[in-house]
């Protein structure tokens, strides 16, 4: 079955030629690596934006579990908090992907001022 305007490796044989001398030669998987490169470039930093797109998140669950626990509604608080702590388990589960060592370490950082915000908002509910 012939396609117009599509030829590929096999054509090229079909003619006498060699597969180093046509495009997917020159054009090949080794072409594609700077391009590969980029994607995975793009894909840490698309990654370290959702973990502080998440650590921001748990924050504001945090305060709005403290905020809910002072107005009286623990029950609230828990929804809350449980909702941070799910995130939090989420940016550890994905932080060893992030390639970025300063990116890394400054959401590290954060995680551990997370993990301290959300014991004590817990230690808090748990006295009520």
């Amino acid at each position: 079955m012939e396609v117009r305007g599509v030829s590929g490796p096999e054509d090229s044989f079909a003619r006498g030629g060699s597969h180093t001398n046509d495009k997917v030669g020159e054009n090949g998987l080794m072409a594609d690596l700077p391009r590969f490169s980029d994607q995975e470039s793009a894909t840490d930093r698309d990654r370290i934006d959702f973990l502080r797109t998440d650590l921001d998140l748990c924050f504001t669950f945090v305060d709005l579990a403290e905020t809910e626990r002072a107005s009286g509604d623990t029950d609230a608080a828990q929804s809350v908090l449980d909702k941070a702590e799910h995130g939090y388990s989420t940016i550890t589960y994905f932080l060893p992907r992030v390639e970025n060592d300063d990116q890394k370490q400054e959401i590290q950082r954060r995680l551990l001022e997370l993990r301290v915000r959300l014991d004590a908002e817990k230690s808090h509910l748990a006295r009520r």
